[in-house]
């Protein structure tokens, strides 16, 4: 809990978001705890985005929004970057993509669920997936390349 706590601290301090300048805006962190927690800890986000879309939902008369946002990213290690449509500028890029859900209510929004897409050249290769850090899929379970539909479409059934 210590480490996600800093974490989000240095987050919502500063401009710079990696985990070197984060640390230095947070007090008693350590950088290689940190970028251990966030790269390599077995840690499962649904939790906390289930506890705010309950909490959100109670709160407030909530409307359900799902939208996707590309990142301009280069590179073929990190997961997910491949030659698609980028949103962010309008074109075609190396980017990094992932379909969000939120609960708004008049001018403010909180994110509930998110899901990285996965271009077909990343799940077609599980020796890639493998070295980038993505989980294994079960036994007898095929990776499979879902559209940004089909995966706002897993979010809205979660």
């Amino acid at each position: 809990m210590q480490h996600a706590t800093q974490y989000l601290k240095g987050m919502f301090q500063g401009q710079k978001r990696n985990i070197e300048r984060m640390v230095e805006l947070v007090v008693d962190s350590d950088r290689y705890q940190i970028q251990c927690f966030i790269s390599e800890s077995p840690w499962d986000a649904s939790t906390g985005f289930d506890r705010v879309a309950v909490d959100t939902s109670q709160l407030f008369a909530v409307h359900e929004c799902v939208d996707e946002s590309a990142h301009r990213k280069k590179g073929k290690q990190s997961v997910g970057v491949g030659r698609q449509y980028c949103g962010t500028i309008g074109k075609v890029d190396d980017c990094q993509v992932a379909v969000y859900a939120a609960l708004s209510v008049e001018k403010y929004y909180g994110l509930i669920d998110t899901v990285l897409y996965l271009p077909k050249d990343w799940t077609s290769n599980e020796a890639r997936c493998k070295k980038a850090g993505i989980p294994p899929m079960p036994a007898g379970v095929e990776r499979i390349c879902k559209s940004k539909v089909e995966l706002a479409l897993d979010i809205i059934k979660r």
